[in-house]
């Protein structure tokens, strides 16, 4: 169902407050759409459980700092960590589209196919940059490298629920073609249903630009439903 942080990982009351960067400003109207993301992810997770705010100096002690991304889009998981302020959220306005994703990670979820449980590939290849992928290749994968990350992960995250396919925070970028050695019958079945011997970045829950611009993009049940299980302190308050 999904991947995120554990509790000490989450906003304090689900409060999560924003400020533009003065050094690399984000544009008025690239923050403004922004903020129309953010209260898309409000509604969606309901019950008043997360609330983005514009930053007032002497009431919040942690915050997002949205700053020119300059053809990038990328943020932290999760609140600031111990010692620190605020957690950057880069924006380019070309990639509006990545925004759906990159609030995920602010609000506290981790990729999907990172988590602990991701079905791999009999044959999985481990890069150190973005983790065990699935990943049909000759070359056998470095057993020792991919149980250490486990570790990391374990020790950061954590995981509820099966698989999620379609969660915003599933990496689009996977190959055509997949071997599965995995006992998932829902995405074996999902695949075979569609003509796919694996994955492809279409059946994937990856928003468009246009799709943030319009409203039309739509996180996972299993997004949802772990959000509000991370910040159920707020769902009395609703």
């Amino acid at each position: 169902m999904g991947h995120c942080v554990k509790p000490a990982g989450k906003w304090p009351d689900g409060v999560i407050p924003y400020k533009n960067d003065t050094a690399k400003p984000v544009k008025d109207g690239l923050v403004q759409a922004i903020e129309k993301i953010m209260r898309r992810w409000e509604a969606q997770i309901g019950g008043n459980r997360v609330s983005f705010v514009p930053w007032r100096e002497g009431e919040h002690n942690l915050y997002i700092l949205l700053q020119a991304g300059e053809g990038m889009a990328s943020a932290d998981i999760g609140r600031p960590p111990q010692g620190k302020t605020f957690t950057v959220l880069k924006v380019d306005g070309g990639l509006l589209g990545k925004m759906p994703h990159e609030l995920g990670h602010i609000m506290g979820l981790a990729h999907e196919q990172d988590r602990i449980t991701t079905p791999y590939t009999k044959n999985a290849v481990y890069d150190p940059n973005i983790g065990p992928r699935l990943y049909a290749v000759e070359n056998s994968v470095t057993a020792f490298k991919v149980e250490a990350k486990k570790k990391e992960w374990a020790a950061l995250y954590v995981t509820s629920g099966d698989y999620d396919l379609f969660s915003l925070m599933h990496y689009p970028a996977m190959p055509k073609q997949l071997t599965f050695d995995c006992k998932d019958e829902v995405l074996i079945q999902y695949c075979k249903d569609k003509g796919w011997p694996g994955l492809t970045p279409e059946c994937l829950n990856s928003p468009s630009n246009d799709d943030a611009t319009n409203d039309t993009w739509r996180a996972s049940a299993g997004d949802i439903a772990t959000l509000r299980a991370l910040y159920a302190r707020e769902e009395s308050q609703s």
